[in-house]
């Protein structure tokens, strides 16, 4: 009897390694056919329908300690690669987005990303971060975890995958970051990311400032960033409000001798009487990558902040500033509390 016993044990673990090491194979050899920056370590599956693969590298800029995918070994059989995925589990994802990366001109082409088809997603601790590695800076959200919900009214339409998440802000807890994602799944990369947050240390942004010539001093920032992917065409929704904030310069260059004020006075210029300012803007883009999307953003709010700012400034009489900053940003009027509010009415 116990021979037979150790004889079916040793038949199952010849078994499960064999099966291991050919999915090993085999799908490392998909991998080199779809995206050969992307790869793993090794990967593990106990049973058909899940998988998980161990220290996973996708492209240049993200990494997984592990990833569990569940996957619908019907549809494979069939060859419906697009719903062969049903769901994913990431432990200690990393997302790294570098400034040399951002500010470099040309950088060579890749395939297209386009989102798989899943109905449900989980996340743990997991991080995204901007590095500069020339300026030896980083910001950073840590701890990310969140689970999604999936909606279904019954058509292909309504059916919608919703992940919420919670983060903390260059790893102070008491600075929380909420994500959320909403994904349906029937229509290729029609998506939607919202990051928000209340009560940021403004000091905290400082290293995205560290290659200009602005240092940030004090205040608190509430914010919402969002952009939605639908039909290829990325649009984009930036809503900052800056309280008590300084900015001032980190130059030999004289900024007052140029355009008549300085950039302690310019946000003195901007903000209301209770110390607060916004910084709202909105665009539009044909559908890009990640990198590229960072780019145009970062390009974009430094238009919103410095260049038409800092411009109108310079032409404007000193008693036309106040009705400037007030055509640019809409401060003196409720807007920018109306437009918080009707993206998520939670956010008071």
């Amino acid at each position: 009897m116990k021979r037979n016993v150790r004889g079916i044990l040793m038949l199952m673990a010849v078994i499960f390694t064999g099966y291991n090491l050919i999915l090993n194979v085999y799908i490392k050899d998909a991998l080199k056919v779809i995206d050969r920056s992307s790869g793993y370590a090794f990967c593990v599956s106990v049973i058909p329908d899940r998988i998980t693969f161990f220290d996973v590298k996708i492209r240049d800029n993200a990494r997984i300690k592990r990833l569990t995918l569940d996957v619908r070994v019907r549809n494979i059989i069939k060859k419906d690669i697009f719903k062969a995925l049903d769901g994913a589990i990431l432990n200690g994802l990393t997302v790294i987005y570098s400034a040399d990366d951002v500010y470099e001109k040309e950088k060579a082409k890749t395939a297209p990303f386009i989102m798989p088809y899943f109905n449900y997603l989980s996340v743990k601790n997991s991080e995204i971060v901007y590095l500069d590695t020339a300026s030896f800076t980083e910001v950073k959200v840590s701890g990310i975890s969140g689970k999604s919900r999936f909606i279904n009214t019954g058509a292909q339409s309504g059916q919608k995958l919703i992940f919420q998440g919670n983060g903390n802000f260059q790893g102070d807890t008491s600075q929380k970051i909420n994500i959320r994602f909403d994904f349906f799944p029937n229509y290729r990369n029609r998506l939607s990311v919202s990051v928000f947050g209340k009560g940021i240390s403004a000091e905290e942004l400082a290293p995205l400032f560290a290659r200009s010539n602005a240092v940030i001093q004090g205040g608190k920032i509430d914010f919402i960033v969002q952009f939605k992917n639908e039909l290829r065409q990325v649009s984009f929704n930036n809503i900052m409000r800056f309280k008590n904030v300084k900015i001032k310069e980190k130059t030999d260059l004289d900024i007052k001798s140029l355009f008549g004020v300085s950039y302690s006075q310019m946000t003195d210029f901007l903000k209301d009487a209770s110390g607060v300012f916004d910084v709202n803007f909105t665009f539009n883009t044909p559908e890009a990558q990640p990198d590229e999307f960072f780019k145009i953003y970062k390009s974009k709010f430094a238009e919103a902040l410095a260049g038409r700012v800092a411009i109108g400034i310079a032409i404007a009489p000193i008693r036309q500033i106040h009705g400037l900053i007030w055509a640019i940003t809409g401060i003196g009027s409720d807007k920018a509390d109306k437009d918080v509010i009707g993206i998520y009415p939670e956010i008071r």
